[in-house]
């Protein structure tokens, strides 16, 4: 856990400097690498995983968090035996629970900075924010949909890279 904080710490003062690394890589290796990591936090979720490869060309560190929070969402807004999807087909990733939901009054509101629709969970309300302006700066598309008693569904849609890098 040290290691993780330690991690994202770093990330976001090389965030602030503009230094990030941006790379071409399988992005289905990074939802294995962050999925590892995440059933040794969670072990009473049960992870629905479907994964083709996606290569993608980005910040990895930063894609990285991004995930991480999007399936802490997941989650943190679940009942006790969380059922988390994951599925990496046609350079779409959705990662979608059965969780509490959101009405449309919090979804128009998911991405204000500091903005949280249960004050008694933790965190700080600045995780999608986060999310969406790493999003917007990789041409990363970004669609959550939900229902209340039934669940989130996020998509990140990356654009297919073009044949010989053109």
């Amino acid at each position: 856990m040290l290691k993780e904080r330690y991690n994202e710490l770093d990330y976001l003062i090389k965030k602030q400097s503009e230094r990030e690394k941006i790379e071409a890589f399988d992005l289905r290796e990074v939802i294995e690498e962050r999925l590892m990591f995440l059933r040794s936090l969670y072990p009473s979720v049960v992870w629905e995983v479907s994964l083709d490869s996606c290569e993608v060309n980005c910040d990895r560190i930063g894609l990285g968090k991004v995930i991480d929070n999007l399936i802490e969402n997941g989650v943190k807004y679940s009942p006790k035996h969380p059922i988390i999807t994951i599925t990496l087909r046609e350079n779409t990733l959705s990662i979608c629970d059965q969780g509490i939901g959101m009405d449309e009054i919090t979804l128009i509101h998911i991405y204000d900075r500091y903005y949280q629709s249960d004050s008694t969970m933790a965190g700080y309300g600045i995780g999608l924010n986060l999310v969406k302006r790493y999003c917007d700066r990789y041409g990363i598309g970004l669609h959550i949909s939900s229902r209340l008693d039934a669940g989130t569904c996020v998509k990140l849609e990356f654009k297919k890279r073009e044949i010989d890098g053109k």
